[in-house]
């Protein structure tokens, strides 16, 4: 039975989601995901070995939506960025940090004139594959270059303020208001971050 810090504040909103996709609650849910070949709580505990449980099962109703939904989160809010930034001509590059060599990505962000960085919220921060490349870039002391940030959330929204945080401490100035989805980008999010795009392109045109 799915239990977790904070269950009883919580289970009415989720079970109203999870009606919304056809499930009786989140053990079934869970058995969805995991005949789809999704194991999410193993996921979890390989980023975050000391993870909580409600982020295990937060992550395992996002997965379970998303793929109901046919879904992929991070690259269709990142993808509908660089459409932003396309549509000013910037050109611009996607990076996934849990498969990218940090060295190709700072090296890229060497020659860039803007960084915009995404995370889902996870235990009230950030992905630990997405923290070393902030610290990273407050290391190397950057200059000339703006950024802005996106996430998704599923029962608290701490990413953008995180990542827009680092980013004033690497004194790389936030350009955009941060675009934040819960659960799955909806066509306004995906509009808000085409404009996220758009914002930025023209925080780097005019250097």
């Amino acid at each position: 039975m799915a239990y977790f810090e904070g269950y009883d504040r919580r289970i009415k909103q989720i079970e109203a989601c999870l009606a919304k996709y056809g499930f009786s609650d989140l053990d079934q849910m869970a058995a969805y995901v995991k005949e789809k070949g999704v194991d999410a709580a193993k996921v979890v505990r390989e980023i975050q070995p000391i993870a909580f449980e409600n982020a295990v099962w937060a992550y395992t109703l996002g997965a379970g939506i998303a793929l109901k939904k046919g879904c992929k989160t991070a690259a269709q809010a990142a993808e509908a960025i660089g459409e932003g930034l396309a549509s000013k001509g910037v050109d611009y590059k996607l990076f996934h940090m849990a498969t990218a060599d940090r060295n190709d990505v700072l090296a890229y962000v060497l020659q860039s004139k803007g960084v915009i960085i995404g995370s889902p919220t996870l235990n009230n921060g950030l992905l630990p594959t997405i923290t070393p490349i902030l610290e990273d870039l407050r290391g190397l002391g950057f200059k000339n270059k703006v950024g802005a940030a996106f996430g998704s959330f599923g029962w608290s929204g701490e990413c953008i303020k995180e990542i827009e945080a680092h980013l004033e401490r690497c004194k790389i100035p936030v350009v955009a208001p941060g675009v934040r989805a819960k659960w799955q980008p909806t066509g306004e999010d995906l509009q808000a971050c085409r404009q996220l795009g758009s914002t930025t392109a023209d925080a780097i045109l005019k250097d």
